[in-house]
């Protein structure tokens, strides 16, 4: 069961998606275009609502719906103007929180918590990031015991970064004997979460998968896997600022999800 989970939260890290050349940069405090609200028509035609929260530029909450129901609520925590944790609540039960470290800017170490559907079965995952001297961001992600401490089913990857944003992932599942390897493509427009205080930072993580720009073009490999290759294209349309205000996404042609983002 928590090989599973584990696997799980890889590849929502995939799809939820540096040296200090390649890292972001600073946006200037006079941009304060902020996305307030993104609705998404699923492929299994239910509407899925986002709603955002902010203090100045820094994300308080986002409350999710699904057709008009709620469902959950992301609230994120932050140390100065870096993001140290946020946690999703359905009513008032806490079903996952993270807390987050950071060396200077650069993020270090990830640690989770998330209930699960096996009564009283909590799964502790922490995850460390290494900045290497080529660009590339070296992740090592393990289960915790929480009594023993001890970490286990380790999953290997490395991020490469491209003006800033991730333009390759490469992750190595070694207990389930899988390599996924991801390339992204990206538009030259601005990204909808550019502007929220310390998301930047977060690389891939969470339900931003933080880039520059949008990405236009995701193909995910795995080795030893049925189907083990698909790729998701995406199309903008842009407002006169050159954020989007819709996208329109495809898995190998077919299959369109539609999101549009509100300012």
């Amino acid at each position: 069961m928590k090989k599973i989970i584990s696997l799980f939260i890889v590849l929502s890290l995939l799809l939820t998606s540096c040296s200090s050349d390649d890292a972001p940069q600073d946006t200037p405090v006079d941009s304060v275009i902020l996305v307030k609200k993104t609705v998404q028509t699923g492929l299994d035609g239910k509407i899925y609502t986002s709603e955002f929260s902010y203090d100045g530029r820094k994300i308080v909450k986002q409350l999710k719906k699904e057709n008009d129901q709620y469902t959950e609520t992301i609230n994120y925590y932050y140390t100065g103007d870096l993001i140290t944790k946020y946690e999703i609540t359905k009513g008032s039960d806490i079903i996952y929180s993270t807390d987050i470290t950071y060396e200077g800017n650069k993020l270090k170490t990830l640690f989770s918590k998330r209930k699960t559907d096996v009564p009283d079965l909590i799964l502790y995952i922490k995850i460390n990031y290494t900045y290497n001297a080529d660009g590339t961001v070296s992740i090592v992600q393990k289960d915790v015991d929480p009594d023993t401490q001890k970490e286990t089913n380790p999953i290997f990857g490395e991020l490469t970064y491209s003006n800033g944003n991730v333009v390759k992932e490469i992750y190595d599942i070694t207990y389930y004997d899988i390599t996924t390897n991801v390339a992204l493509e990206y538009d030259t427009k601005n990204s909808p979460y550019k502007n929220i205080l310390g998301v930047k930072y977060l690389l891939n993580i969470g339900d931003f998968g933080y880039s520059e720009n949008n990405n236009t073009k995701f193909t995910i490999v795995d080795t030893n896997k049925p189907s083990g290759f698909r790729i998701y294209t995406t199309t903008f349309t842009y407002n006169e600022n050159n954020f989007p205000i819709e996208s329109k996404r495809l898995q190998d042609g077919e299959s369109e999800i539609k999101t549009q983002f509100f300012y």
